[in-house]
Order: C-alpha cells, then sequence, then structure tokens
C-alpha cells in the first residue's frame, strides 16, 4: 500500500498533464477526456488522503486540490491561446504534484517530513487556484454573460473556501480562520469586480488577484502564527508591489 501511495503524486500529475495535452490535439474529445481525468485525479487525491469522508481534517486536507483540479479544467477549456493552455497544463499538474508529494510524506513518512511544507505547499496550490479561479470566472462571464452578481457570488464562495482551508493547513484554529476567509471572500470578490472593468485580457486581471491575494494570505498566517513584523510586511508589500508593476508594464491592453 505504501509503495501505491508514494507513486500517487507522479501519477496525478502525468494523467492530468497528458488529459490535458490530448484534449490541446483531439478538441472533441475535450467533454469526455477532461471528466475521466478530473475524476480520477480527486480519486486519487482522496485515497492518498485516506478517504475518510466523515472526518474534519480529510476535507480539510483534500479541499484545495479539489478546487485546484477544477479551476485548472475551467481556465483550460475557456484559454482562447495555444501558450495559455500549455502554461495552465504545466502550473496545474506542477503544483498538483508539489501538494501531493508532501500530502503523501505528512500522512505516510511523517518522519521524513519536514516542517511546515505542507502549509507551504497548501499557501502555493492556493494562490495559483485563486489565479485559475479568477481568470477562468472572468473569461466564463464574458463568454457566457452571466450575470455579475451571480459572478460575484460564486467567486466570493469559492474564495472563503480556499482560504479557510489554507489557514486551517497552517493550524489557524477554525473559528479565527472564518473570520479571515470571511473577510477574503468579500474583497477578492469586490476586487475581481473591479479589475474586470479593465481593459485587459482575463489573464491579466486572473494575475492581479492572485498577487494582491498572495500578499493578503501571507500577511494574515504571519498575523495568526504572531509572526507578523515590519520586516514581514516591507518584505511582502515588495515584492508584491514589483509583481504588479511587472504585470501592468507587460500585459496586453484591449
Amino acid at each position: 500500500m505504501i509503495l501505491l501511495h508514494r507513486i500517487t503524486p507522479f501519477v496525478i500529475a502525468t494523467v492530468f498533464a497528458t488529459g490535458m495535452l490530448f484534449v490541446s490535439y483531439h478538441p472533441m474529445s475535450a467533454v469526455w477526456i477532461l471528466t475521466i481525468v478530473t475524476v480520477l485525479a480527486l480519486s486519487l487525491f482522496f485515497r492518498l488522503a485516506g478517504a475518510r469522508f466523515r472526518e474534519k481534517e480529510f476535507w480539510g486536507l483534500v479541499a484545495i486540490p479539489t478546487l485546484h483540479i477544477l479551476a485548472t479544467v475551467l481556465l483550460f477549456m475557456l484559454a482562447d491561446d495555444t501558450a495559455i493552455r500549455f502554461l495552465v497544463i504545466l502550473l496545474g499538474a506542477g503544483v498538483a504534484y508539489f501538494y501531493a508529494e508532501n500530502l503523501f510524506t505528512y500522512l505516510h513518512l511523517p518522519g521524513a517530513y519536514q516542517a511546515y511544507s505542507l502549509q507551504n505547499s497548501g499557501g502555493i496550490m492556493a494562490v495559483v487556484t485563486l489565479f485559475f479561479l479568477a481568470a477562468g470566472g472572468h473569461a466564463l462571464y464574458s463568454f457566457a454573460r452571466i450575470p455579475l452578481y451571480l459572478f460575484a457570488i460564486s467567486f466570493a464562495v469559492l474564495c472563503f473556501t480556499l482560504t479557510l482551508s489554507a489557514l486551517w493547513i497552517s493550524k489557524v484554529p477554525l473559528q479565527r480562520a472564518a473570520v479571515y476567509a470571511l473577510a477574503a471572500a468579500v474583497i477578492f470578490a469586490e476586487l475581481l469586480v473591479v479589475i474586470t472593468y479593465l481593459p485587459t485580457m482575463y489573464i491579466t486581471d486572473g494575475a492581479l488577484v492572485a498577487v494582491l491575494y498572495y500578499m493578503y494570505l501571507g500577511l494574515s498566517r504571519a498575523n495568526l502564527s504572531s509572526k507578523l513584523s515590519k520586516t514581514v510586511v516591507r518584505r511582502y508589500i515588495t515584492v508584491g508591489t514589483l509583481m504588479i508593476l511587472a504585470i501592468l508594464l507587460t500585459a496586453q491592453w484591449t
């Protein structure tokens, strides 16, 4: 059994990437191939986490990868550029492997587990997932012309779930994490709605939201773990500002 768990991270990433690559060259098979790939990837994550569906810890561990898989498929299906599709495949499969590898060590090889590895990989996956959700959500909103309020509410619910799980993995008490998650849901849903009015592509909008979310999540975790300091705040502001400038300066304005 331990051998099966050992190869699970590699299988998840390989199946996920291979399925999307196949669809890239055979788009007519997109619906059934992506459905199979999604179900298989989620099933492997659930099995790796023990498939203990009645336990809160299980759902805390699989909530972020579940949203990540779904968000990756969403953006992949809606991307209108080959380069963006390959970026989604690479980033989606790579981050899934990174998290699954740390999840395996955390649950099945605790002696080899390095402190904070799961928390860090969960935070990275949360930021990437929000990027995919924001970009994919914006593309879906523009394509399907869904009502703006429904778009905002759906994104807020997903952002709340993502943030709550990321903070819970970081050992933050659930009640305190829920407050920060609710604040993130309101702030970033409103932010995404405002950014959709900018004359930029959906990828640019998603990247801007993701950078600001990275700053929010990092500062929240530091504050909740009593590690917030001027140095930490300065580092996040500096990195965030540079990333935002890079995005805006390289963005395609419509």
